[in-house]
């Protein structure tokens, strides 16, 4: 066997053989029985926001014009789009989306995804990864005037809707539990371009 820091590095010294090995698992605890998640999408605004440690925000209802004067009188199709992408994204999982402009807030246990404002840092931000889906009471903002940003590129208002449900859908992967993937058309992978975020219908995919 080697000595070497690495396995592979010349250094070390090799000897030829058979090997067996036995591997075992016991274990600890036993595997949360999968739970029912119900999901708000809040279009209107809202006071004292906080996501995680981030400041307090004061959310302002989300609207079309906010992204681009181009896209006038568009926010409700462009809501409609979000809407219409992310049930596809969670057709599989036992996830129940609620369009706040259509329905009040359920009365029963419910996460929150914002819809609206602008950060430098973030398209969007998630309460945090809750593995296991422990919590069915979280939070996260999605940015949708960031997307001004891309005002130079004249994206349509179905590549906008597109973007924002690919953004909505990775910050509720985060609340459900999901880490960052690597792969460009996995929901959960990270942002590297203004067009994989606006031309790519991302969907969760297994790694």
């Amino acid at each position: 066997m080697s000595r070497a820091t690495h396995f592979a590095n010349a250094g070390g010294r090799y000897d030829n053989g058979s090997y067996s090995i036995r591997i075992s698992r016991q274990p600890i605890q036993t595997v949360s029985p999968v739970r029912s998640q119900m999901v708000y999408l809040d279009f209107a605004g809202s006071a004292n926001v906080r996501i995680a440690s981030e400041p307090v925000e004061l959310m302002r209802p989300f609207s079309a014009e906010s992204i681009s004067m181009r896209l006038t009188g568009q926010t409700a199709y462009i809501r409609s789009l979000i809407l219409e992408h992310m049930r596809r994204d969670f057709a599989d999982y036992d996830v129940v989306l609620v369009d706040g402009s259509q329905s009040p807030a359920p009365s029963v246990p419910h996460s929150k995804l914002y819809f609206g404002n602008y950060n430098a840092s973030y398209l969007g931000l998630a309460d945090n990864v809750d593995t296991g889906n422990t919590s069915l009471e979280q939070k996260a903002i999605i940015y949708a005037e960031d997307l001004s940003m891309y005002e130079s590129l004249q994206p349509t208002a179905e590549e906008v809707g597109q973007a924002l449900a690919n953004i909505a859908s990775h910050e509720l992967g985060h609340l459900l539990g999901l880490e960052h993937a690597s792969e460009p058309g996995d929901v959960m992978a990270t942002a590297a371009s203004a067009r994989q975020i606006l031309e790519l219908d991302a969907g969760f995919t297994r790694s």
